[in-house]
């Protein structure tokens, strides 16, 4: 991704969670795949609770063009799909 962001939101629960963004211009499914494994990987994950960013995450892509096959990959693999008008697939909750 060519952007990253990382921040901590509190579900309705009052659980806190940590978003992860990854933004790209066009959204394809490689980039959403290759999200997913960087987001899922344990070292990045280690690097994120050094940084006071512990799991539970939510991993979302970024895209101002998200192509048809980017939203099926999503779905696959876990990971939330955002376009420029919003939410276009929810991440599932992944425990850090």
């Amino acid at each position: 991704m060519r952007r990253t962001w990382r921040f901590q939101v509190q579900d309705e629960g009052g659980r806190r969670l940590t978003v992860l963004m990854g933004a790209k211009n066009r959204l394809r499914s490689g980039r959403v795949a290759a999200w997913a494994d960087r987001a899922g990987s344990e070292g990045f994950r280690a690097h994120l609770a050094a940084a006071g960013l512990p799991g539970p995450y939510l991993a979302y892509a970024f895209g101002r063009r998200v192509y048809p096959v980017a939203r099926e990959v999503a779905e696959e693999t876990g990971g939330g799909v955002l376009g420029p008008r919003g939410e276009q697939v929810a991440p599932r909750v992944s425990e850090g």
